[in-house]
């Protein structure tokens, strides 16, 4: 009786499931508009939380795993803005963004190649106590812009490497792998109780080489030598004007000040149009693939 009731209660599950991705695609066949761009537009990219190869495809996913940025509808968008006469000026609106170095890596030369339109880019923070990733990325733009009494944090990077040995002991539970040489250290999180030598020195070697490109490119963008920002690093956090003063930022401004530090005189307004939307245009339209 009990496997009956279980059986049933599965094929509800799934029968479920099926009849919310109907529903789901049924609504977004209904909903589906030719996105409309004013001639005079700017392209407002929210950079905050997980940054994904593509947009969640699962039917309601989006709103089970919170906010999600795709990093091709990104780097595509920053293509088409590039060639497409309506799109005058780009804003990057930072949050926290959940991403791995070599996804901002990919993000910052997205953003370098959009400049070459000739057309301003600049970084929005608002309030990023952690932003070190994001200011990497920022300083690919033409200006980076900070809420006047927002705080800016960055202080370098670190790394995290839990270790389950311990917990494994006590449950009583041997982990076993095969492995070549000791610098192969996937495995060594369950069969150690910290770094060896050889997993130390790679993981600072790594990291090394990821600080040195880091602060050698943050340097070139503000104008600063090596030596200059990273005691500015070593300082971590600024609000408002200290990070002015310090060449961290070029203009501290409310959200709705940011059309002026676009300095477009000769256009009113600017309408603006979200990542989401205009990532809806297709890709051909512009002779892009």
């Amino acid at each position: 009786m009990k496997r009956k009731f279980i059986w049933l209660i599965l094929i509800v599950f799934f029968l479920f499931l099926a009849a919310l991705a109907f529903v789901s695609v049924f609504i977004s066949n209904l909903t589906t508009e030719k996105v409309k761009v004013a001639a005079d537009s700017y392209l407002e990219i929210n950079l905050s939380g997980q940054l994904e190869e593509y947009s969640p495809t699962i039917p309601f996913m989006e709103y089970l795993q919170g906010p999600v940025v795709s990093l091709y509808d990104t780097w595509m968008n920053l293509r088409k803005a590039a060639v497409d006469p309506r799109i005058k000026a780009v804003v990057l609106k930072f949050g926290l963004l959940e991403a791995d170095w070599a996804k901002i890596e990919e993000l910052r030369q997205a953003v370098i190649n959009f400049k070459k339109s000739g057309k301003p880019i600049v970084a929005y923070f608002e309030e990023s106590p952690e932003a070190n990733k994001e200011y990497y990325l920022a300083t690919a733009c033409n200006k980076i812009i900070l809420h006047p009494l927002g705080w800016l944090g960055i202080n370098g990077l670190a790394a995290y490497v839990p270790f389950f040995k311990g917990t494994l002991d006590k449950l009583g539970i041997k982990a076993e792998f095969e492995h070549i040489e000791e610098y192969k250290t996937a495995y060594n999180q369950f069969t150690e109780n910290g770094f060896t030598p050889a997993h130390r020195e790679m993981m600072e070697s790594i990291y090394n080489d990821i600080f040195s490109r880091y602060l050698k490119e943050i340097s070139l963008a503000r104008n600063k030598s090596p030596e200059e920002m990273k005691k500015l690093l070593d300082h971590g956090y600024f609000q408002g004007k200290e990070a002015l003063n310090a060449g961290l930022v070029d203009n501290l401004a409310y959200e709705d000040q940011l059309l002026d530090v676009l300095n477009f005189k000769e256009v009113k307004a600017l309408s603006k149009i979200d990542n989401g939307r205009y990532a809806r245009i297709e890709p051909s339209s512009f002779g892009l693939n």
